[in-house]
Order: structure tokens, then sequence, then C-alpha cells
């Protein structure tokens, strides 16, 4: 956008179409910019906010884990006992 601003409207800007370059008025090519830099800031907040649901959705699968693995400690380590009594 730095460069847009340098821009007066007597300036020439050409748009790309297929081969040929064809001639835009300066406005038509800022607000163009501008809604194609609108719509990456919100696809980049969309998915700024999957990654934070995702985020708090692993984290509850590692409490829900983490109590799991301490619920069954003592039947693991039971087990575990157990077996080695029997090689014995």
């Amino acid at each position: 956008m730095q460069e847009f601003e340098k821009l007066t409207d007597e300036d020439e800007v050409h748009k790309q179409v297929g081969p040929v370059l064809v001639k835009v008025p300066v406005s038509d090519a800022k607000a163009a910019v501008e809604n194609r830099l609108r719509f990456i800031e919100e696809q980049v907040k969309s998915v700024e906010r999957q990654i934070e649901v995702k985020t708090a959705e692993q984290d509850a699968q590692r409490e829900k884990i983490i109590a799991f693995q301490k619920a069954n400690a003592a039947a693991i380590a039971g087990a575990a006992a157990g077996g080695a009594q029997q090689q014995a």
C-alpha cells in the first residue's frame, strides 16, 4: 500500500489480464488491493481461530489422558508386578 500512497491520479497503473497489460484507474487499483488485503487478513484471522480451537481440544485431550493414567496407575503397576512374580 505504500507504493499506492505515492501515486497520483495522473500516474498509470496496469493490470495483467492474460498475456495483455490493461490500463486501470489508480482508484480502481487501490480498491482492488485493499479488498484483497482485507480478504487475506480475514483468512488469517479465521486460521488463527481454528488454531486456538484445535489447541484447546488438544489440551482437553491431554488432560483426559493424564487423568486416565493417574486413575489407572495402580492397576498398571499391579499388573506389571504380577507378571514379574509369575516369571520368578
